[in-house]
């Protein structure tokens, strides 16, 4: 009876941290990868860490859920929620990125909050902070301190700064830049590069 006990104490064991190791994964639907997520070696309905890589799940895994960083996190993909002082996802982000210090993500949907939000490509949503930058296109609106778009921009940019390439929408600010507008400009210097009009015009300046 004693070896029989012991044995299936040692079975209960082996279940529990088998159970224990699994907490928090599971398999992305049919249906996340027709919305075109891109799941990596692992994927987890949460994360949480300190600075990577003193995070729970391994950087290459992605988090579908609520992400945690105290200090520094870094994951593949995040769809959810992203809370903490810096928060970087190295291909997407798709849901809400909240950072004390920033945000950084490959590309992005959703909104982005914290005091530097940089998207590496594209960014469909919104940025607000004291710096707000994207590598490529983007749809939305930038709404900080200094704003910057990449090749081509569609919506609002609202700061004192803002900087674009091919910008279709509004830009208001104290100083407003960009290569080419389709809209209008309201600031103290307005800049068209490559307007067909006026490629300076104080207070207002608009093209279409």
């Amino acid at each position: 009876m004693k070896k029989l006990f012991l044995s299936l104490c040692c079975i209960c064991m082996m279940v529990m941290q088998s159970g224990a190791a699994e907490l928090g994964r599971w398999t992305p639907t049919t249906a996340d990868v027709k919305q075109g997520s891109s799941v990596g070696i692992g994927t987890v309905g949460f994360q949480v860490g300190v600075w990577e890589p003193a995070q729970l799940f391994p950087w290459e895994y992605d988090v579908y859920g609520l992400r945690f960083n105290l200090f520094y996190g870094k994951n593949k993909n995040v769809h959810g929620l992203d809370l903490g002082v810096f928060n970087y996802s190295v291909s997407e982000t798709h849901g809400w990125q909240i950072g004390v210090a920033g945000n950084r993500g490959g590309s992005f949907i959703g909104w982005q909050a914290g005091f530097i939000n940089l998207v590496d490509t594209e960014m469909v949503g919104l940025q607000t902070g004291g710096v707000n930058q994207f590598g490529s296109t983007g749809n939305g609106a930038q709404v900080g301190f200094f704003n910057k778009c990449g090749d081509s921009f569609g919506g609002v940019q609202a700061g004192v700064l803002n900087f674009g390439g091919d910008v279709s929408g509004l830009q208001i600010g104290l100083v407003n830049a960009c290569d080419t507008l389709y809209g209008v400009q309201i600031g103290l210097m307005n800049f068209i590069l490559k307007g067909n009009y006026l490629n300076f015009c104080p207070v207002f300046n608009c093209s279409f």
